[in-house]
């Protein structure tokens, strides 16, 4: 019904992570490596605001959404100092505590508040966890010297650098996956080492990638390596060939959404270009002269590094859009058409997971009845059933609600029912990690999850009157998106208050 074109002009490259800014910035979920990695955006905007002309924020509200993710972050750090994967837990991680450390010293360089305790406490227990497992050799696999190196580029980038810790890492260098490899250049280079020890680990990583693109997580895309390569790269040679290599791979290796794929890969991928279009790109100023329905001329510059039209076509108005550039110069544009279809229901899908949805409605005697048309303040119980084909890690089930529903959150005595209902986990093992009532969906967590066949079941109420629509439940594996499952859609009528006829004129 709806369409519209949009176009971007811009200088830099950055300019292509347009969709993984989006992406970043709308993801719904909250765990420390997520809200790391939405928090990116914001810090990058401060200093860079001029590549992303689609962000249209107010310097005050960038810092208000920067110290946002920062104060969550922080509300994920342990008593022992180092950060957990979700908030409230208590056993802290190393992966966790890098990824979230190094946010939160870019942050505070960006003129966040990061308690100066809190750092030096993270600092701290990032170097006795590392002097901890030191002898563990039963631990030197792939997952293990990732996190290692990744806490190493933590340590130097916080003025703590181990020497002796990249040594012995160097010392195993040979059998290194690339994400280690990368981790402990970068490592090398923010502790003031030699560049060349720092060369032979992104050149080795250059020669084995094609045959072995192993992450430290079999269960994460190994997209974010090349990404940590083209930051260290553009430390060591910015102008160089194989820079302008990696930079090509890791544009290359974008999805068909034009971005990264998960959370984790796209603040890498935004990161480096970042670090590529600060170092590298410092051409002169291009004239660009739009021709068509558009009639400007653009001068694109440090200060104007980019613009963005949102234009709605309709009829004849869709015309041509046509760019004259000044001779000598190079710019790039990206154009994206955009439709929307009649609101339908959708149906169910299955990509390597599945869940459907059931609604009823949830007497006082404890009963499940069919739905029907429930009315003001009757209570639904909302049960997914969910199959896993086989182990996933890292997964969610986010189920929207119609509009006319709220989740009730049965920890409140105002909220709960009179006769509790079955909510929870019907069948199967679902040990929840971490899980989220909110007023428009219920969202449940698990680290890891086994193969098979699970009902999960919480209570909602109706608040609203009229017809609305119940989105589609999903369940992901948040860092392989790809496997995923959707249930249908479904159209929901909902009635007024039943008021007994002996009060219905007061």
């Amino acid at each position: 019904h709806a369409s519209s074109i949009e176009i971007e002009v811009s200088r830099s490259r950055l300019s292509e992570t347009g969709e993984a800014l989006e992406y970043l910035l709308h993801y719904p979920y909250g765990c420390v490596e997520q809200t790391s990695s939405s928090t990116i955006p914001w810090i990058l905007a401060l200093e860079m605001r001029s590549h992303f002309p689609r962000m249209k924020h107010s310097e005050a509200e960038i810092r208000r959404n920067l110290q946002a993710g920062v104060d969550r972050l922080l509300s994920m750090q342990t008593k022992e100092g180092g950060l957990a994967y979700w908030p409230g837990n208590k056993d802290p991680q190393i992966w966790c505590t890098m990824r979230g450390g190094m946010v939160l010293l870019s942050a505070r360089e960006h003129g966040a508040t990061v308690p100066e305790q809190a750092v030096a406490a993270m600092a701290k227990w990032m170097s006795e966890a590392l002097r901890r497992d030191n002898d563990h050799e039963q631990g030197w696999g792939p997952g293990w010297t990732q996190d290692r190196a990744g806490a190493l580029y933590l340590l130097a980038l916080a003025g703590q650098s181990e020497p002796a810790y990249v040594e012995k890492l160097l010392a195993k260098r040979e059998t290194l996956a690339a994400s280690s490899r990368a981790f402990l250049a970068l490592a090398v280079l923010a502790g003031k080492g030699s560049p060349e020890v720092a060369r032979t680990l992104l050149e080795q990583e250059a020669v084995k990638a094609a045959a072995s693109p192993a992450s430290g997580w079999n269960w994460l895309s190994d997209q974010y390596v090349t990404s940590l390569q083209l930051i260290g790269w553009v430390r060591l040679a910015p102008q160089s060939e194989t820079t302008m290599l990696r930079l090509a791979s890791l544009l290359a290796q974008r999805g068909a959404g034009g971005h990264w794929g998960d959370t984790f890969s796209n603040s890498w991928a935004l990161e480096a270009l970042a670090t590529y279009a600060r170092e590298v790109e410092t051409a002169e100023a291009a004239t660009v002269e739009m021709l068509g329905a558009i009639h400007e001329t653009i001068q694109l510059s440090r200060e104007r590094a980019a613009v963005f039209y949102d234009l709605k076509c309709t009829g004849e108005a869709a015309g041509r859009y046509l760019a004259k550039l000044t001779a000598g110069k190079q710019v790039w544009l990206q154009v994206r058409l955009t439709s929307q279809p009649a609101i339908e229901s959708l149906p169910a899908v299955d990509s390597g997971l599945s869940i459907t949805r059931q609604y009823h409605r949830w007497t006082l005697q404890g009963k499940a009845e069919p739905l029907g048309e429930p009315r003001v303040g009757d209570l639904v119980l909302v049960s997914l059933d969910v199959h896993l084909p086989r182990d996933v890690n890292y997964i969610v089930v986010d189920d929207p609600l119609p509009s006319t529903f709220e989740a009730v959150n049965q920890a409140f005595a105002s909220q709960g029912s009179a006769v509790p209902p079955p909510v929870g986990v019907t069948y199967g093992r679902w040990n929840f990690s971490h899980e989220e009532l909110r007023d428009d969906r219920a969202l449940f967590f698990n680290d890891r999850a086994d193969a098979g066949h699970y009902q999960l079941q919480y209570l909602a109420r109706v608040t609203g009157v009229g017809e609305a629509t119940a989105p589609q439940a999903r369940i992901e594996a948040m860092y392989e998106p790809q496997k995923n499952g959707l249930s249908p859609s479904r159209r929901i009528r909902t009635q007024p208050r039943d008021v007994p006829a002996a009060t219905a004129g007061r």
